[in-house]
């Protein structure tokens, strides 16, 4: 998908660009370390950040970084301790529309440590962290990798909050440990309370109806336009055009979809109840979920359907899922609820029963 590419070009540019820039020369003699009252508070009110740092930091002019979802403005500033071997960048990027609205936050943000690592031709060393800034998701790594010639380590802790991504970025060299240091910066940062006041999630929303431009279905979401798109998806052994309506409000982490592809000839002589697990198949595989129980007979109307819950790995992202069979054409609606979404069950049912195709 286009926003993939976006986020990987993007982490990129956060990964690679400022340790680059760095002093390559050998690391000088370790000082003493510094009394933790030197410790310097930064704050950047339009970033909605805070963060304490060994030594004032240095703000850097904008970035603009060019990628086909438009130009990301990235705001850095970085921090370099005199006489030691290490390297601090705290950044901060307002995400486009097109990011945000289809609501692949946890994607974004395993994108995101994929780029990192590349950029660098690094090497995890163990995997991904799952951690939360307040109720805001976010991923933890540590790293090793060789700048210009120069073996570092590094450690990160990338956030989205809702439409903003924060990364923080520590590299540093390996003939000393900075662990104490680092886990002191990164307990340090936080949202500002301005921002985090506009920042919390929205669990209630202001329904919108919608209806297709052939108008074979109606269903609501939470915002006016939601996004869109039809591309061809392999089920079972068949390519098909699956076409997905897709929308998270602004300051929800919650995602609305619904799905509808044309039964190919050949599935037109299988049973309802074969589509229906088919189905259920590609979208496990798809979210890389698990089925969590048993499905459900669920009809609407004349129509026959099931209901089901998948359960991604970790228990990162339930999903809650319906399918229709609509003469030769197969539908799937379904909610998509991170494990730090408190949207509340009576809100997904509003969304359930506006779905609506046109035999029912």
């Amino acid at each position: 998908m286009v926003w993939s590419r976006n986020v990987r070009v993007l982490a990129v540019v956060l990964a690679l660009a400022p340790y680059a820039a760095c002093d390559s020369a050998p690391a000088q003699p370790a000082a003493a370390p510094q009394p933790v009252d030197t410790w310097v508070a930064h704050t950047d009110a339009d970033g909605g950040l805070t963060v304490r740092l060994p030594v004032a930091p240095t703000v850097m002019p904008t970035q603009k970084v060019p990628t086909e979802a438009g130009d990301f403005d990235l705001h850095t500033a970085t921090a370099e301790v005199p006489n030691r071997d290490i390297y601090m960048a705290v950044t901060w990027t307002p995400l486009p529309a097109l990011l945000v609205e289809v609501g692949e936050t946890e994607r974004m943000l395993d994108d995101g440590v994929q780029g990192m690592v590349k950029s660098v031709n690094g090497k995890l060393s163990g995997p991904p962290e799952h951690i939360l800034l307040d109720h805001h998701p976010g991923r933890e790594i540590r790293m090793t990798a060789s700048v210009d010639g120069k073996a570092i380590n590094a450690r990160a802790r990338n956030y989205v909050v809702h439409d903003r991504l924060f990364q923080l970025l520590v590299a540093y060299g390996p003939s000393e440990p900075y662990d104490s240091e680092i886990d002191k910066m990164f307990a340090s940062f936080a949202l500002t309370p301005e921002f985090a006041a506009r920042h919390s999630e929205v669990v209630k929303f202001d329904w919108k109806e919608f209806k297709p431009a052939d108008g074979k279905f109606t269903a609501k979401f939470p915002v006016e336009a939601p996004r869109v798109s039809t591309e061809k998806q392999t089920v079972g052994d068949q390519q098909l055009d699956v076409t997905t309506v897709v929308a998270s409000a602004q300051r929800s982490y919650a995602v609305f979809v619904v799905g509808h592809f044309d039964l190919p000839a050949a599935a037109k002589a299988l049973k309802p109840e074969q589509l229906f697990e088919l189905g259920r198949n590609g979208a496990a595989s798809s979210t890389t979920s698990k089925l969590v129980g048993a499905a459900e007979p669920s009809p609407l109307g004349k129509l026959t359907g099931e209901k089901y819950k998948l359960e991604s790995e970790g228990g990162l992202m339930t999903i809650d899922a319906r399918s229709y069979i609509d003469g030769d054409r197969f539908y799937f609606v379904m909610a998509l609820l991170p494990r730090n979404s408190k949207v509340d069950q009576t809100e997904v049912d509003t969304f359930f029963t506006s779905f609506s195709p046109s035999g029912k």
